[in-house]
């Protein structure tokens, strides 16, 4: 999985998916947000049993996969970067993020 993103409009797709994720201590997998991209699509996917919520975003797709993060703390971390494209990476088991 690979892809290119403006910052706001990652930031935008998180904030709308966040509100129902992080609130399971059940199951902890709830906590997370799903990117998955598959026919030119990149979609972030959250639930937490009773709804759920998936947010279309543009971008450059290089590669399609699917990929599960902490919402929160992806969220934190995005906020953190200046306001440039972001490249973001599955290699094997870990998620990169690239900003200048």
């Amino acid at each position: 999985m690979e892809f290119f993103i403006t910052k706001n409009n990652l930031k935008k797709a998180l904030f709308t998916v966040s509100h129902i994720s992080g609130k399971n201590v059940n199951l902890p997998i709830l906590n997370n947000v799903m990117i998955k991209i598959e026919d030119k699509n990149i979609k972030l996917i959250t639930t937490d049993l009773e709804i759920g919520i998936t947010h279309n975003m543009r971008g450059k797709i290089e590669k399609e996969g699917v990929f599960t993060v902490n919402s929160k703390v992806f969220y934190d971390y995005i906020n953190l970067l200046p306001d440039k494209k972001i490249k973001i990476k599955r290699n094997e088991k870990n998620l990169e993020v690239e900003c200048d």
